[in-house]
Formats: structure tokens, sequence, C-alpha cells
């Protein structure tokens, strides 16, 4: 599972939030999400922007979420959350050590690194928990480094540009294929004061510095002759592309 500093994770709830991303999976998520769904486990839960899109009235909502300032984030939920007649229990747990107790109807898995990285071991973790399994997986030709990562070409990023979705079926046998598969458009958009203070960020996402100038010199440059440049900021916007996987054994 991708691990956030509390700066990493602030970005991420900011811009996701100006994003088109639970807009437009929320739909072909909550197709899986049936009345007889009591419970919910969701895995690498982060600020919850698209499973509270999804779930039904009645619901126990077990988020599943290690990083601290994302727990504080869906903390912050959890009253209107309840107004709403939907109950969330925050899991202070990664996936690899969650105990086997934790099971429900449906299991969700976000943007979880496990899905394209050992998604084997993790269906073999998740599946036994639910009678339906839903993932989410980055299915663009990009990098799925770090979210904005898109918005430079492969040669300034200097990432894989292989879909992560192709590496998830590719690791996963016959037998644990998915049931059906989706695929949907979205954008990414991430605002920032002004250009230095985007160009910074992609500079400290890359773990480079201004002094290598081998690198940063034409990534700012690129950075400053695409941004959106408004009164109000700078965005940064790329498009996305994400897979939705269910299996259902019900």
């Amino acid at each position: 599972m991708q691990t956030f500093t509390d700066l990493q994770a602030a970005f991420y709830c900011r811009s996701i939030e100006t994003s088109t991303y639970a807009s437009v999976l929320s739909s072909p998520i909550s197709q899986y999400i049936t009345e007889s769904h009591k419970r919910c486990l969701d895995i690498g839960a982060g600020s919850g922007i698209l499973t509270r899109m999804c779930l039904r009235s009645g619901m126990d909502w077990f988020a599943v979420e290690p990083n601290l300032y994302m727990q504080s984030v869906l903390q912050q939920q959890a009253k209107a959350l309840q107004n709403s007649n939907i109950y969330l229990h925050i899991v202070d747990s990664t996936w690899e050590n969650l105990p086997e107790t934790y099971c429900a109807e449906i299991v969700l898995a976000c943007n979880v690194g496990a899905t394209h990285h050992n998604p084997a071991d993790f269906f073999h973790a998740m599946a036994p928990r639910c009678q339906t399994m839903t993932w989410v997986v980055a299915a663009q030709e990009g990098p799925s480094t770090f979210c904005a990562a898109g918005f430079l070409p492969q040669e300034l990023h200097g990432a894989s540009i292989t879909p992560a979705i192709d590496k998830t079926l590719s690791m996963l046998s016959p037998h644990e294929q998915p049931h059906q598969i989706t695929l949907h458009d979205w954008i990414f958009r991430a605002k920032f004061e002004h250009v230095d203070a985007a160009i910074s960020h992609f500079l400290n996402r890359l773990d480079l510095k201004p002094g290598d100038s081998h690198r940063a010199q034409p990534i700012s440059s690129y950075i400053t002759k695409h941004a959106e440049i408004g009164a109000d900021g700078v965005v940064i916007a790329c498009k996305k592309r994400s897979a939705v996987l269910n299996w259902s054994w019900s």
C-alpha cells in the first residue's frame, strides 16, 4: 500500500476534491453495492471521497486506513455520515496486518498499490472476506507513480507508461481474473499558489534538486509553459483512466 507523508496526504485530499475522480467513478461502483450489503470493508480508504458517494443508507463502513492524516479527514465526516444512516468505523491497519475477523458483504480497494504490485496476494487475502469485491486500478497509458506525474511527457517523468491494469491482470491466474471490467476516463486537477510552487512539487516528487539542471530545468520550463495560470493560482491538469474490476460470488 502506498505510504503518504502528511504533506502528500494533504495535497492528495485537496486535489482529488477538485478532480472528476469521484463524480465519474461513483456510478460504476455503486451498481455493485446492493440492498443486501450491510457492511463495506474499504481497503486504503484515504479521504473517503469516492466510497462515501457509493454507500447506501444503513451500511457500516469499515475504513481501513493506516495514514493518520487521512484518518483525521475521515473522522471529520463521521457525524454527517451518521445523519445519513451510514456508520463509519476507522480501522488503523494496513491490508497485510488486517485481522481475519474483518469481513463484509463487499470489499472495496480503490487505487491501492497492492492491486498492481502484488495482486495475487491481495486477492487471496481479501476474497475470502466478502461476497463481492471491487478494485479501482489505474488504466491510463502513463505513470502511476504519483497523481500529477502524467502531466509531464515520458522523457521528463522517466517512469513506465505501461498501464497498471496490465500488470494487475498479468499477475492474476485464469481463475482469479475479474468477472467484469469497465474503463472510465476522468481528469486530475491540482492547484498551486504560483508556478514556482508547482515546479517545487514536481521536483520533490521526482526526488530532484534545483541544482540537477540536466533534468530540473526542462521540467521547470515545461510546467511554466503548460500550466493553467489564472488570477487565483496555477492549475495542473492531466487525463486519467481507471479500470473498475469486480468479482461476485453471491
